[in-house]
């Protein structure tokens, strides 16, 4: 009977980073298969770039990858977009670094696979 409360108490001390890192993992697991989970994180890894052991994608990294034409300018515009999908479900902790973890989620939010892991995901739209 008291363990409802102690397991309430254990949750409420997780923070928000590691919260969003299991809602990553469980986007990985269930919204792709792994052969796409393979080549998503080989080619994550082949263009990102390194500092303190941190694997990131720059704006330039993301233009270039979604082969975006420098003329018309769209690419702070995008890149911004995806800064704050990657903190997703926190918007506090946006605009966030563009890690493989950031960009799983934005991926997952724009195709729209996050349906597997969130209720009412096709119904809830607006709010995400």
């Amino acid at each position: 009977m008291g363990q409802g409360h102690s397991d309430e108490h254990v949750a409420r001390n997780v923070s928000t980073e590691q919260l969003s890192h299991e809602l990553a993992l469980r986007f990985a697991n269930k919204c792709f298969t792994p052969l796409e989970i393979t080549h998503f994180k080989d080619i994550f890894r082949s263009l990102a770039d390194d500092q303190d052991g941190v694997h990131y994608w720059k704006e330039e990294t993301l233009c270039r990858f979604l082969v975006i034409p420098d003329a018309l300018g769209p690419g702070p515009v995008l890149y911004q977009m995806a800064t704050y999908l990657g903190a997703f479900p926190f918007p506090s902790l946006a605009p966030s670094i563009l890690t493989i973890e950031a960009m799983l989620k934005v991926v997952v939010i724009m195709t729209e696979r996050y349906r597997a892991v969130l209720k009412r995901g096709g119904t809830e739209r607006n709010k995400l």
